[in-house]
Parts: structure tokens; C-alpha cells; sequence
């Protein structure tokens, strides 16, 4: 006769460190499909503002944060 609660039916293996880059993985993928649909949101929102004044902000804004 079985019985009825076996340690070998009731073991689960930890998981394993590819779970794990999976997980990580998944969750870049979301991140980056997300920003995508972001980034196109906010271009529609800037069309109004003249190319010059997007390009002297990235400008500025790239010089600030390279100091």
C-alpha cells in the first residue's frame, strides 16, 4: 500500500537561476513595449513646439547632466 503523504510527492524544486532571467527578462520587455507607447504619446504632444526649442532643450539638458 502507497501512503498517503510522501516527502517525494510533496517535494518542489527551488527555483533555478533561468527562472529567475526570465522573470527579469519579462518584466524589461513589458517595461520597453510601455515606453514605447509612452514615447509616441508624448511626441504628439510636443508637435506644437518649434524643432529649435526641442533641440536647444536636449541640448541644455544633456550638457547639465554631463556635467
Amino acid at each position: 500500500m502507497i501512503a498517503q503523504s510522501s516527502p517525494m510527492l510533496d517535494y518542489e524544486p527551488a527555483p533555478t537561476h533561468n527562472d529567475r532571467d526570465a522573470t527579469i527578462g519579462l518584466l524589461y520587455g513589458v517595461a520597453a513595449y510601455s515606453f514605447w507607447g509612452i514615447v509616441a504619446a508624448y511626441f504628439k504632444l510636443l508637435a506644437h513646439v518649434p524643432p529649435m526649442v526641442v533641440l536647444s532643450n536636449r541640448i541644455a539638458w544633456s550638457a547639465l547632466f554631463l556635467v
